[in-house]
């Protein structure tokens, strides 16, 4: 979070870690070897930014490799079907690659996966071009040890065939601390497979002390230390904050700057996260202080920080609820739709479930251009971020906090027109998640009346 305060700087140690991440990508392209990279921290300490920033230097700057994503969620039940983060990593790469318009590269995908690719069929939903078979099995089926074995080495093949010298492959996990039990036992065997690989980088980022499992994997399964790279962010110390917010304001004296971070730091700890949106708060509670068109600290922005002291609880969510209580009805509106489909979403299916939710808000309806719009101003305004076409929360506090401003009712009705959204949808594995939803509905609406089973 660092950096989208400076638009690109990043301060203190991360400033070393990114330079990290960035060597490590071009030795595993001069060299044609795998890294395994743990990227830990506290909540708030720029983990996904971090990872983000290298894939603006591996997709934008340099345009030599492909980058794909998957995230967890916090509740499981929410759209989290099993390997769920992966499978939405793999669609990203099928995408990029089909992008890439390089026909014998897919013919050749095509025959490295051969009979395997069936396995992948269901749950990736987009490999149908890099396929020679359909697919005779759905997600359900992993529980068959023969179908799930068949599906690993499937998993692995698709890597081995996507990633090249011309093209390295980044994969990057977000938020496993809250990984499904199917999820971790295919990334252990992408850990005891990295050297047959090749070209590739495994990137997983947690909690710091919460998913030891992947440090002890990493140990277990790859005695090459130099294959491995552990990355540990902590908050910002007062010099590195006091420099990034100097960076930030321009225009504005270092007598008032100094004062101005000793009460960021004060609060925030020098956590990134927590004092960008406290900053942002500021901003916004003191929007005449401007010079040229840009915000400038002076000695009525700090009294009337002081004075903010006394407005905000101790509680950060608090902070959170007043982002989102400013927030126009659409954007509220599209807020809450997302907080039900969790995870990561696609503008199309955001589309598809918003329909309700504005018609039952009174709002005008959603079309496909004006939702663009809204969720631009939305990864601006530091809701959302986007990584291929896919959307999902800048952070799980943002997550929570929209969800805890909405009725349980109308947090479980959002359930069911989603899942009766999705159940209409061709997608193989539409069925299953469309399940996990109405699911989910059922079991909210029996909750709230007071029945348990």
């Amino acid at each position: 979070y660092a950096e989208e305060l400076t638009s690109g700087d990043f301060f203190g140690r991360h400033n070393e870690s990114l330079q990290t991440l960035e060597d490590a990508y071009d030795e595993i392209k001069r060299t044609n070897q795998s890294k395994s990279v743990l990227v830990r921290g506290e909540s708030g300490t720029g983990k996904t930014s971090l990872v983000l920033a290298l894939r603006d230097t591996v997709v934008l700057r340099r345009k030599t490799g492909f980058f794909c994503m998957g995230k967890y969620s916090q509740d499981p039940e929410v759209g989290q079907d099993p390997y769920s983060a992966i499978m939405a990593a793999f669609s990203d790469l099928c995408d990029l690659v089909l992008q890439a318009s390089d026909q014998k590269r897919v013919e050749d995908i095509k025959e490295s996966l051969g009979s395997n690719g069936q396995y992948l069929a269901r749950a990736v939903t987009n490999i149908s071009p890099f396929l020679n078979e359909e697919p005779e099995f759905s997600i359900s089926d992993m529980k068959d040890k023969y179908v799930l074995a068949k599906f690993k080495v499937a998993c692995l093949t698709f890597l081995r065939a996507m990633s090249s010298n011309a093209h390295p492959v980044v994969l990057f996990l977000d938020d496993v601390q809250w990984i499904d039990a199917g999820s971790r036992e295919l990334i252990e065997a992408f850990l005891q497979a990295t050297n047959e690989i090749g070209n590739f980088m495994l990137i997983a980022a947690y909690r710091e002390g919460e998913a030891k499992w992947v440090e002890d994997s990493i140990s277990q399964c790859d005695q090459n230390s130099n294959a491995n790279i552990d990355i540990l962010l902590r908050n910002l110390d007062f010099g590195a904050l006091n420099k990034m917010i100097s960076s930030k304001f321009p225009y504005s004296s270092s007598s008032h700057i100094y004062p101005f971070s000793k009460l960021i730091y004060s609060r925030t700890q020098g956590n990134p996260y927590y004092a960008s949106e406290l900053i942002r708060a500021i901003e916004r509670e003191n929007c005449s202080a401007q010079f040229g068109g840009s915000f400038v600290i002076n000695e009525a922005v700090i009294k009337n920080t002081l004075k903010m002291e006394q407005k905000i609880s101790n509680s950060f969510a608090s902070l959170l609820s007043q982002k989102v209580a400013q927030l126009n009805p659409e954007m509220q509106g599209v807020l809450k739709v997302a907080t039900a489909l969790g995870g990561q979403f696609s503008e199309n299916i955001l589309l598809d479930c918003s329909m309700d939710v504005f018609h039952e808000n009174g709002l005008r309806d959603l079309s496909a251009e004006r939702l663009q719009i809204l969720l631009k101003d939305l990864v601006t305004d530091h809701f959302f971020i986007e990584s291929n076409g896919l959307y999902q929360f800048i952070h799980d506090k943002l997550r929570v906090t929209v969800q805890d401003l909405m009725p349980w009712d109308s947090i479980a009705n959002l359930h069911v027109v989603i899942g009766q959204t999705i159940n209409n949808y061709s997608n193989a594995n539409a069925k299953y998640q469309a399940a996990v939803h109405l699911n989910r509905a059922f079991d909210m609406h029996k909750e709230s009346r007071g029945y348990f089973p």
